[in-house]
């Protein structure tokens, strides 16, 4: 019972910060959690997460984890919409089930693009919880992130998304792609802290055989000289190369970095 108003009392707090300054700071995973089991009201929910955002990876064991806890289907789908970066094959799944339109979510895969290259036999699940034909046609055409990686610091072998994993290319051959093994962060610019601007910077980069970042060019940058420190900081990648049947070869790839602003950074937030 203690545990439960406890509970209660965070989901009140949580909900009144959405008018508030604290509005400005993302959820983080525990807050999520704790808003999303303890309350039955799903719009309020719902509208919490989409004035907060959510500042961590909605994972497939954090959706699995919620479902088993009898979080609904539209607060999962809101969940997935607020996360930042390429999504994930599990969060397609969610916002399906949910019965977001298919032109909406043709749209937000365009935008955010996908952590895995659709096989025929995901397209085939796909259309089987409903994808119309202009959600296939953004997933076919949509670039995937291979990697994407914060300006905080990182734990080895970790990221904020996951690797895709292996596909077969138009000749039927196996491809891995390559997985970043040593990525130095990037340095936040004294002008973008004092605007208060994050977001993600995006490259397109070419890594050869031997695994070293050989070109990379800023498709969707930030500005205030984030987008030359994220090249910097990419142009030092080391990679285990992409794989074709086995062979190391050259790939050109699509990565993000994602530059976060610290607490302290935001407006009436108090460490």
């Amino acid at each position: 019972m203690r545990k439960q108003l406890i509970g209660l009392l965070w989901v009140s707090i949580l909900i009144g910060a959405a008018s508030t300054a604290l509005a400005q700071n993302p959820l983080t995973a525990d807050e999520a959690e704790t808003l999303v089991t303890n309350s039955t009201n799903s719009k309020k929910v719902i509208k919490v997460i989409q004035d907060r955002g959510v500042g961590f990876t909605v994972s497939r064991n954090y959706i699995e984890n919620l479902k088993r806890k009898g979080v609904k289907e539209n607060v999962l789908a809101a969940l997935c919409v607020a996360a930042t970066g390429p999504l994930s094959k599990d969060q397609l799944i969610v916002l399906l089930k949910s019965g977001m339109p298919d032109e909406s979510l043709a749209a937000l895969v365009k935008n955010r693009r996908l952590t895995f290259k659709p096989s025929d036999d995901d397209l085939d699940e796909f259309r089987g919880l409903g994808a119309g034909d202009q959600l296939a046609t953004a997933l076919q055409n949509s670039q995937w992130i291979i990697e994407t990686l914060s300006n905080r610091k990182l734990i080895p072998g970790t990221a904020a998304a996951a690797h895709p994993g292996p596909y077969q290319d138009s000749a039927g051959s196996k491809v891995d792609p390559p997985v970043p093994v040593y990525h130095p962060s990037p340095q936040y610019t004294k002008e973008a802290r004092q605007a208060r601007i994050s977001g993600n910077v995006s490259m397109n980069i070419v890594v050869n055989e031997k695994g070293e970042v050989t070109d990379a060019t800023v498709v969707r940058g930030l500005g205030y000289g984030l987008d030359e420190s994220a090249l910097r900081a990419v142009k030092s990648w080391k990679f285990k190369p992409a794989r074709r049947d086995g062979t190391p070869i050259a790939a050109k790839v699509t990565v993000e970095v994602s530059f976060v602003l610290d607490a302290q950074d935001l407006p009436g937030i108090q460490q």
